[in-house]
């Protein structure tokens, strides 16, 4: 991360969710999902709300209601 280009933010300490080094690292933490996902909502949620608060599930919707508009 400190030699690769396109990182302008400390992602490990805003990262969503947790940060595995190896394959077997990923494999406890996918073994253990609902854990996993309850240690870090609160990181999810915050990381969200920065950097995609229009990550809904509804941007699709947003961008059909938009270009059929009737107000153009």
């Amino acid at each position: 991360r400190d030699t690769l280009r396109g990182f302008y933010l400390d992602f490990a300490s805003v990262a969503p969710g947790p940060l595995l080094q190896t394959s077997q690292d990923v494999v406890d933490a996918l073994v253990d999902l609902e854990a996993v996902s309850a240690q870090y909502a609160e990181r999810l949620s915050s990381f969200r709300q920065t950097y995609a608060p229009l990550d809904d599930g509804n941007a699709s919707d947003r961008v059909i209601d938009s270009f059929f508009a009737d107000d153009l």
